[in-house]
C-alpha cells in the first residue's frame, strides 16, 4: 500500500511502504517543524574561518550531488528513504508515485500489514505469530494439516481456518486463493522426523516425507503465492521458517537438517530474484523452540516477536546472538577446506 499524502493523527504510528534508504553524513539535519520538515545543509560550526567554511560548503554538495545520483537511480521504482545521521528521529521519505514526503520515525515499520497468511498456525512458532499478529489487528488465514487444532487457534483470534497439507501443491494453491490480499505470507511449516543420527540411518520414506514437508512446502508456498503479490503491485513480504540446522550443521541430524539446509538455499534464491521488486523475504533461522517437536526451548512468542520486527525492518536474516559465531566459523572452515566441527554456542 503506497503511503497517501494524509499525515496520520498526533501519537498515532505513520504506516509507510518499503524502498530503498540512503544515509546522509551529519552535515545534515532536519530544519522546520516536525509535522512538516525538508532535509537541509547544515551550517556547521566553523568558527567563521574561511577554509573551514569552504570545506564545509564543498563536503554538503558532494553530499547533495549523490543523493541526486541516488534518487535519479531509484526515483522511477517508488519510495525510499533518507537517513539522517544528525538526529535520531528516522527516516525521510519520498514516494515518487504519488508525489508525497513523509517522515518515519524510528520503531515504526516499514512494512504496512493488513492482511496475512501464516501455515503451522496450530502450534509452536505459526501460532505464536498467528497470536501476535491478531493482536496487531491483522486480519488472519491460517493452515494446517491438523484441522482440529488449527480450528480451535482461528477461533480463538477470529480467523479463518484453511486445513492444509503444504506437500500438496493444489492445496497449497487453494489456500492462495482464499488469502487474495495477503500483505504477508509466512511460510512456517516444519516437521522433524523420527531418526535424527547419520543420513544413512533415516529410511527412504522418512527422508521423502521430510522434503515434501520442510522443503516442498516452503516451495510450494512460493509458486502460489509470490506471482499473486507480484501481480498486486503492492509492497509485501514472505516469512520463511528456516533453523538454525540450516546455518550450522550440527552431528546427526538426520533427514531434517538437510531439509533446512536447502530451504535456507531457497530462502537466498528467492531473495535475490525479488530483489528488485516490492516484495522482501526474511528468514528466520532459530535454535531450539518449545514446540511440537521439542518440549524444551525458546518461548516460541519471542521467537515470533523477533521474526515480525525483523519483517517491519526488511531484514534478511534472523539467527540467534549467541549461534552468530559458530556460524562464521563453519563457513570458516568450509573456504578454508577445514573439516566440520561441532558448532557450540558464544
Amino acid at each position: 500500500m503506497h503511503r497517501q499524502a494524509e499525515r496520520p493523527p498526533a501519537g498515532q504510528a505513520d504506516p509507510v511502504t518499503s524502498g530503498p534508504e540512503i544515509t546522509l553524513p551529519p552535515i545534515y539535519s532536519d530544519a522546520g517543524s516536525t509535522d512538516d520538515k525538508e532535509i537541509t545543509a547544515d551550517p556547521v560550526n566553523t568558527d567563521n574561518n574561511p577554509t573551514d567554511c569552504a570545506v564545509a560548503f564543498l563536503d554538503a554538495f558532494l553530499a547533495q550531488f549523490r543523493v541526486a545520483q541516488f534518487l535519479a537511480k531509484h526515483w522511477e521504482r517508488g519510495p525510499l528513504y533518507v537517513r539522517d545521521q544528525s538526529e535520531d528521529d528516522g527516516l525521510f521519505g519520498l514516494d515518487a508515485a504519488h508525489g508525497t514526503g513523509f517522515r518515519r520515525r524510528e520503531g515504526e515499520p516499514l512494512v504496512d500489514i493488513t492482511s496475512a497468511v501464516v501455515t503451522g498456525a496450530a502450534s509452536g512458532i505459526g501460532r505464536a505469530l498467528a497470536a501476535r499478529l491478531a493482536a496487531a489487528g491483522t486480519r488472519l488465514v491460517l493452515a494446517d494439516v491438523h484441522a482440529a487444532a488449527l480450528a480451535q487457534v482461528a477461533a480463538g483470534l477470529h480467523a479463518t481456518a484453511i486445513p492444509t497439507d503444504v506437500a500438496d501443491p493444489m492445496a497449497v494453491q487453494h489456500l492462495a486463493a482464499a488469502a487474495p490480499d495477503a500483505d504477508l505470507v509466512c511460510l512456517n511449516v516444519g516437521i522433524v522426523g523420527t531418526a535424527l543420527g547419520a543420513p544413512w540411518e533415516a529410511d527412504p520414506r522418512e527422508w521423502d516425507t521430510l522434503l515434501a514437508v520442510n522443503l516442498g512446502g516452503v516451495v510450494n508456498g512460493l509458486r502460489a503465492f509470490v506471482p499473486r503479490l507480484l501481480a498486486s503491485g503492492r509492497p509485501g513480504h514472505i516469512l520463511i521458517t528456516a533453523s538454525l540446522a540450516g546455518l550450522a550443521t550440527f552431528p546427526g541430524g538426520g533427514a531434517y537438517a538437510a531439509t533446512k539446509h536447502a530451504v535456507v538455499a531457497v530462502a537466498e534464491q528467492t531473495a535475490l530474484a525479488l530483489a528488485d521488486t516490492p516484495v522482501g523475504v526474511t528468514m528466520l533461522c532459530p535454535a531450539l523452540v518449545r514446540s511440537a517437536m521439542s518440549a524444551t526451548g525458546v518461548d516460541p512468542a519471542d521467537v515470533a516477536d523477533e521474526a515480525l520486527h525483523a519483517v517491519h525492518e526488511r531484514r534478511f536474516a534472523v539467527v540467534p546472538t549467541a549461534w552468530r559465531a559458530a556460524v562464521l566459523r563453519r563457513a570458516e572452515n568450509l573456504v578454508r577446506g577445514q573439516p566440520p566441527t561441532p558448532p557450540t554456542p558464544a
